[in-house]
């Protein structure tokens, strides 16, 4: 945590001008364009404004085949000399290399204006070491980068687009329903990922800076990460678009790194990974990644649509909501793997399309997934997931929801409410399906392994409720799947007003299925039209209420018996059906 200011007068005074510096800079895109229109509408050329720099008076060449890496760091320079102010690029195409950029400087790219990276790596390192974003600051303070303009990181010119990647090292295929058929490329490779040459690592990086501004601009073609923010505080990106190509592995989207106060919003994303992430997995400082909200998005991802989690320090406060994703591999993803927990987390009113896809990508067609176990060799104890809450979401999938807890209890007091979800067939479910991918794992034996499947699926939680969840199947599921919900060594669970039954009618199949559970309650339930079994227990303990459950179209309500249930009033059933 940082050090306690010995004048809290003075710090507020401080900060308060801070701040208005950072909403006048917020406002120089819109000055720009401002001067522009009164010097078209009054008939003459606009005069140039203070604090204004055009990119073609310091020796920008618009051209294309022209590298303007040293022209772009001048006009940096005289921006910082003048203590801030607006680089205006105009419409033209400007091949180049890393731009620093500094405090108090706006990068205003005019409609037409392209910032394209250099195809060659070479002209990525700084003092001929290091590798740097096309875009990037360090310890700075009010950056905006905004515009109708395009940032074009060129990413195809460092993959091997017609090579699929093949060889994995994250899971052992010995451990998978397919066994070494598992990912073969005779079930396609149309998703990739595809292999890659040396390549930048991000296309755009800010690492410790504060009151940042990313507004309207297009960035396209990221060779890997797109936009990464570390250790950074007082974030807004807004009406953002990105657009990778999906097949390129790890051109993630909007990368958010131990940030505090951070609003994503109006933003849509197209990636090859992960398009939104919040996390600190490469942080270079302790602390918290917290105060995050995230709306008015729409994402497709080949990995999760929102992922949160991985890292050593603790993300907490943060809300996700109204938002569409589709297309992906992972609709919403929390991950612990190190000390670092997930907590206070709220997801509301999201759309959620996902799919199993060919190829080295992690997820296996979940709509949502929620897991804690170790990554590495550690003496460390892990960090939990809780205070979770899922809310007015409509969900299809071809797989199921997972909640999975290595060691019981380190995910606890997780709410799913209003949750519609319809699993679909998967035209890869022979192929990929019938499988839980909990990478990264330390232990190859979780990494894939062959797991039956359920509507949602959970190990080891402690506290879950199930609040109006209905739950409906595609005809002609592949036999992996057993279950609408499962529930194993699980404690303090509620079930309440749920609606489904099982996938097909197999054998010892059943709507709701627990499996060493202490502490249930099942409640205004109803059976759907096709249910075998309404539940099915095995070693439940201190259950609670069975209670105002509708299981008329079960042919058995509980199984086996005597029900383990304290009471069952309430509930209405058919005849004799009670089984054992």
């Amino acid at each position: 945590m940082g050090r306690t200011p010995k004048d809290p007068v003075i710090t507020a005074h401080r900060q308060g001008s801070q701040i208005m510096k950072a909403a006048r800079h917020r406002n120089g895109c819109a000055l720009v364009i401002g001067i522009v229109c009164l010097g078209f509408f009054a008939g003459q050329a606009a005069p140039a404004a203070v604090g204004i720099i055009n990119v073609l008076d310091h020796g920008a060449v618009g051209d294309g085949t022209t590298l303007n890496t040293v022209a772009f760091q001048k006009v940096v320079a005289a921006c910082a000399k003048q203590n801030g102010g607006t680089i205006l690029v105009p419409a033209g195409v400007y091949r180049t290399g890393p731009i620093q950029l500094q405090s108090n400087v706006t990068l205003q790219l005019e409609a037409g204006a392209v910032l394209r990276g250099s195809e060659e790596i070479a002209d990525y390192r700084v003092d001929g070491r290091r590798s740097r974003p096309l875009l990037w600051a360090e310890d700075a303070t009010n950056v905006t980068i905004c515009g109708r303009g395009t940032i074009d990181g060129r990413g195809r010119t460092f993959m091997n687009l017609d090579e699929t990647r093949t060889v994995t090292r994250d899971f052992e295929p010995r451990f998978t329903r397919q066994g070494e058929d598992f990912m073969s490329p005779k079930f396609g490779t149309a998703d990739g990922p595809v292999t890659y040459r040396a390549r930048p690592s991000r296309l755009i990086a800010f690492y410790n800076c504060r009151h940042l501004l990313m507004r309207d601009v297009l960035v396209t073609d990221a060779p890997c990460w797109t936009i990464n923010f570390a250790d950074c505080e007082y974030v807004d990106v807004d009406g953002v678009k990105v657009f990778n190509n999906p097949v390129v592995p790890n051109s993630d989207g909007i990368h958010v790194e131990t940030c505090r106060n951070v609003h994503i919003a109006n933003c849509e994303l197209v990636c090859g990974d992960d398009a939104i992430c919040v996390t600190s997995v490469n942080s270079r400082r302790p602390g918290f990644c917290e105060n995050v909200t995230v709306t008015n998005c729409t994402l497709a991802s080949r990995s999760a649509g929102v992922r949160v989690g991985y890292g050593m320090n603790t993300i907490r406060n943060c809300v996700f909501e109204n938002l569409v994703i589709r297309d992906s591999n992972r609709g919403l993803g929390l991950f612990v793997r190190q000390q670092g927990s997930i907590e206070n987390v709220l997801f509301n009113n999201i759309i959620i399309q996902t799919r199993l896809h060919t190829g080295h990508w992690w997820g296996k067609g979940e709509p949502i997934h929620l897991s804690v176990l170790p990554d590495r060799k550690t003496t460390a104890t892990l960090g939990r997931i809780r205070n979770v809450a899922f809310t007015n979401i409509l969900a299809e999938s071809e797989s199921g929801v997972v909640i999975w807890a290595q060691e019981p209890g380190r995910i606890e007091d997780v709410t799913l409410d209003r949750v519609r979800l319809h699993v679909r067939k998967s035209p890869l479910g022979e192929s990929y399906g019938g499988n839980i991918d909990l990478r990264p794992a330390f232990d190859p034996r979780w990494a894939i392994f062959r797991n039956d499947l359920a509507g949602l699926f959970c190990h080891g939680a402690n506290g879950l409720t199930l609040h109006q969840i209905d739950l409906r199947w595609d005809d002609d599921l592949p036999a992996y799947y057993t279950h609408g919900l499962w529930c194993e060594e699980t404690s303090r669970l509620v079930v309440d007003g749920f609606r489904g039954r099982q996938p097909g009618s197999g054998k010892g199949r059943a709507a709701i299925a627990l499996d060493s559970v202490r502490g249930v309650i099942v409640r205004n339930s109803q059976a759907a039209e096709g249910t075998t079994t309404f539940l099915r227990h095995r070693g439940v303990t201190e259950a609670g209420l069975f209670g105002n459950n509708d299981v008329t179209k079960a042919a058995t309500a509980i199984a086996p018996l005597p029900s383990p249930f304290a009471s069952s009033a309430g509930s209405s059933s058919p005849s004799a059906a009670y089984s054992p």
